[in-house]
């Protein structure tokens, strides 16, 4: 499981289909922006903040397809966070 260039375009594909490799520090103002409050990192209900958005598998999708034929190390933005979350769909309340 890995996410370029960090966790965040993780978090930021629940609300927008990202295609731009921005640097992780504008990632903070990025999710900032979408949640509509302060982005911390170790928010403990980013969880149920971002589990009302859906598209997020998708997007991370449509990433993996446009970066195909590129190793993981020069795929971004890209994620594959998303095979998680398909694998454990069933298990998260």
């Amino acid at each position: 499981m890995w996410s370029n260039e960090c966790i965040e375009l993780w978090f930021v594909l629940h609300f927008i289909y990202l295609t731009s490799n921005i640097p992780r520090s504008d990632y903070i103002n990025k999710l900032t922006d979408l949640l509509g409050e302060k982005y911390q990192k170790n928010d403990e209900n980013l969880f149920d903040k971002l589990k009302l958005k859906n598209d997020a598998i998708k997007y991370a999708k449509k990433l993996i397809i446009a970066n195909e034929g590129k190793t993981p190390s020069n795929s971004a933005p890209a994620t594959k966070v998303y095979e998680f979350f398909e694998m454990y769909k069933n298990y998260i309340k």
